[in-house]
């Protein structure tokens, strides 16, 4: 899930989840104590010997366990296999923290924040620390739902194209990993060919996630794939495409609190902008 706020002029920030290493997570208010009681861990969980400290939350750690313990692998969209216990491994070895989004910093919604620096795309601001994975409070009285947004937020953490935008692509793969990790009726996948940019804008459309209609479809290092799949080249951003993601990002920071104009009067160039 992605959102678009800034903490500096340098920085756009684009949004889109005990024992373990050490870390220093950065202070978050999202953080809170939890409202309803922590669920009971199913029997037959094996419970690894190195849980992940940077969840604090019972609740997020009972779903933290169950996605370790979904070991089996489906599919990816170039033939490599994925499996649940990798996604957490990875959470539990980059010492991720997930919090509770009682700030709102996801508009309702999770997401990870995503910043703009000088160096492209990163999870990580300026500030020390780990940037956590925010959840929506609501999800704290469903564990089914929970598990399912957990292991998309995890997925777009393993930056699975590489440091870049958002996609239409990205997000297909984020959900379809969330319900094959926690089986759900929505979104429906069936009849929708992701290699094919009309059946992703299709996709998007039937399962009224029209908020995505906005992202780039491909990500640029899967257009060797679509195109054997028999569709056109993605392009790559235009300068008026950049220049009016940017103009987004400053009319939300502006929403957001009009006291931001002095930061984002200017926004710092797209690479490449104006070559």
């Amino acid at each position: 899930m992605n959102k678009t706020i800034t903490t500096s002029a340098m920085t756009i920030i684009i949004v889109s989840i005990v024992g373990g290493a050490a870390f220093v997570a950065k202070p978050a208010s999202a953080s809170t104590a939890l409202s309803v009681a922590p669920p009971k861990l199913p029997p037959g969980l094996d419970v690894p010997a190195q849980l992940p400290s940077a969840i604090t939350d019972p609740n997020v750690l009972v779903a933290w366990i169950k996605l370790y313990n979904r070991t089996e692998p489906f599919s990816l969209w170039d033939g490599r296999t994925l499996t649940g216990r990798e996604l957490a491994q990875f959470l539990l070895d980059e010492g991720i923290p997930v919090v509770w989004d009682v700030d709102g910093v996801c508009g309702g919604n999770s997401c990870s924040v995503h910043h703009w620096t000088l160096f492209g795309w990163v999870y990580e601001g300026q500030a020390p620390g780990v940037d956590p994975i925010y959840i929506r409070p609501a999800l704290q009285t469903d564990p089914h739902g929970l598990l399912m947004v957990l292991a998309h937020e995890i997925f777009h953490r393993t930056e699975p194209f590489g440091r870049g935008v958002d996609t239409k692509f990205e997000e297909y793969w984020a959900f379809r990993i969330g319900t094959a990790v926690a089986p759900a009726e929505w979104p429906v996948f069936d009849g929708y060919d992701p290699m094919q940019s009309r059946g992703l804008s299709l996709w998007l459309r039937d399962n009224n996630l029209g908020a995505y209609h906005r992202l780039p479809a491909y990500p640029p290092g899967i257009a060797g794939l679509v195109v054997s799949a028999g569709e056109a080249r993605p392009r790559s951003l235009s300068t008026d495409d950049k220049l009016r993601i940017q103009e987004e990002a400053r009319l939300m920071i502006l929403a957001a609190d009009p006291a931001n104009v002095a930061q984002v009067g200017v926004l710092p160039a797209w690479p490449g902008q104006g070559e």
